[in-house]
């Protein structure tokens, strides 16, 4: 039986092209994954797991340190799992970065929403656990030592180490280096892109274990046509188009970067808090800001308005017709100012900003 080695982060330091080189060169003969990763990247990591799963010989895996993350799911691709006493196994909902407005947003969302799917029912199918159970286990981002993997359905058997460590210690360490993986993948040149997940889940068949018993047997699936994944390794030309279309569309209409989303998020977020005393035309403009429908700008300058006249003694209803009128741009002032603290023309809206500022302490020009 050949053995290779899965460390490092995947997709950096073993990706999937690296994968179908070693099986294709294989050639059916038995082989075993040793496994010390603190993840990697969720494409590639799927796309090697397929590979290991639609392998035509017999494939076993040995956790020998750490699987966490995406190591995690590679090391269930084998029909035989065993793992060393001191080994430390985490399961968590997968993690990504993005950048765009509030629409690319809600495409990231749907493309994780199923990547965390799929990942649950690896780890249900592999183990016997209920998709629930094992939903409760990733969102708490849970880590497992030594016999606890074999307890919880992971592995079939521990093998004891030369050297013992306590498990307090084993998860610290393993705690820093999945740290440093999300740090190195934050960096890495490479992307995770949503749009290469979306086509490996619409377009790369997944294989499960849908076994977890010890005597399984041989897996002798073997893939009848050439799946996307295996036809862009062999053609780099086409892989380089691939993906850079894929991250074209996904950054077509790009506005603003990361930080812009976040800050705009926090901005508007205190105002959407069931105790928030505002009233609903603040609301909305707070959901408007978070949507990148309305500016931050006149979300405060409304804010502004309202807490300046409900502290004059105007009744909430005038101040909030006030403050939504504040944070519309070009409306038609009225023939006669008014007179009972609404703001209804130009002259009133600006007096009404001036003063708000003024209580704020901020500078009036």
């Amino acid at each position: 039986m050949k053995e290779y080695l899965i460390n490092g982060i995947i997709g950096l330091d073993q990706d999937e092209k690296w994968m179908f080189d070693l099986l294709q060169n294989a050639g059916g003969e038995d082989l075993r994954f040793v496994i010390s990763s603190p993840g990697g990247f969720v494409y590639r990591g799927l796309a090697m797991y397929n590979m290991m799963r639609n392998y035509k010989g017999n494939l076993d895996t040995h956790l020998v340190s750490l699987g966490a993350s995406m190591a995690s799911v590679l090391a269930l691709a084998g029909k035989r799992r065993t793992a060393e006493s001191t080994a430390v196994f985490m399961i968590h909902n997968p993690m990504s970065f993005m950048e765009g407005n509030y629409l690319d947003a809600e495409k990231f969302l749907n493309y994780m929403n199923g990547v965390t799917k799929l990942m649950r029912r690896v780890y249900s199918e592999s183990t016997g656990k209920t998709e629930k159970e094992i939903k409760e286990l990733m969102d708490a981002e849970t880590y497992f030592f030594g016999e606890e993997i074999k307890e919880s359905g992971f592995v079939h058997e521990i093998k004891t180490a030369e050297k013992s460590e306590s498990r307090d210690d084993a998860i610290a360490y393993a705690r820093i280096a999945v740290e440093d993986c999300i740090a190195k993948l934050k960096s890495a040149k490479l992307s995770d892109d949503p749009g290469q997940v979306a086509a490996l889940l619409t377009e790369i068949p997944l294989a499960i274990a849908h076994n977890p018993a010890p005597n399984a047997g041989k897996n002798t699936m073997e893939v009848q046509k050439m799946t996307l994944n295996e036809f862009l390794s062999q053609n780099p030309a086409a892989k380089n188009e691939y993906d850079a279309e894929l991250s074209a569309k996904f950054n077509a209409g790009k506005i603003e970067g990361e930080n812009a989303v976040k800050a705009r998020i926090a901005k508007a977020a205190p105002f959407l808090m069931s105790d928030c005393k505002y009233p609903n035309q603040i609301k909305d403009l707070a959901v408007g800001v978070i949507k990148g429908e309305k500016s931050t700008e006149g979300l405060e300058t409304a804010v502004a308005v309202y807490d300046a006249l409900a502290e004059k003694g105007n009744s909430a209803a005038a101040a909030a017709e006030s403050a939504a009128t504040a944070a519309v741009s070009g409306q038609q002032p009225a023939a006669e100012p008014s007179k009972d603290g609404v703001i209804r023309n130009e002259a009133d809206l600006q007096a009404a900003i001036a003063d708000a500022k003024k209580s704020l302490g901020m500078e009036v020009k």
